[in-house]
């Protein structure tokens, strides 16, 4: 079983939003090189509940995407866009796990400019998901 965030950023890859995972979508680690991006982190979650049937754990991890853009309406235009895809994760199977969906637990939140970065100044935004899974 891959991590949730592995699951979401090979499901975003192949999203039709123009990101490349190693280019310029990440997982776990936001680069100082890359200025255009989005990163996917894995933020633990909450316990899981066992099946009905008892033979099944529902797991309900948690994850956190970043966008960070040097233009502000591109980056927050992208972030609409991963926010919808995301909403079609539904009764999925995500490499090889099956999925019931990613459900948007908070509001896209700007978090202002980034300074310092070796590839220069960019806006940033965050976005949380509450997946659920098979374990």
């Amino acid at each position: 079983m891959t991590s949730p965030a592995t699951d979401l950023a090979t499901y975003m890859a192949a999203g039709g939003l123009g990101l490349t995972v190693g280019t310029d979508l990440f997982v776990a680690m936001q680069p100082t090189t890359v200025l255009n991006c989005v990163t996917v982190y894995d933020t633990g979650g909450f316990p899981p509940n066992q099946s009905y049937s008892g033979e099944v754990f529902i797991g309900r991890p948690t994850v956190q995407i970043r966008v960070r853009n040097s233009a502000f309406a591109t980056g927050y235009a992208l972030a609409v866009a991963i926010n919808g895809l995301l909403r079609a994760v539904v009764h999925q199977t995500l490499s090889s796990t099956w999925t019931l969906g990613a459900f948007q637990s908070t509001g896209i939140i700007y978090l202002g400019k980034t300074l310092g970065s070796t590839s220069g100044e960019a806006h940033e935004w965050t976005m949380n998901y509450q997946i659920i899974r098979s374990e």
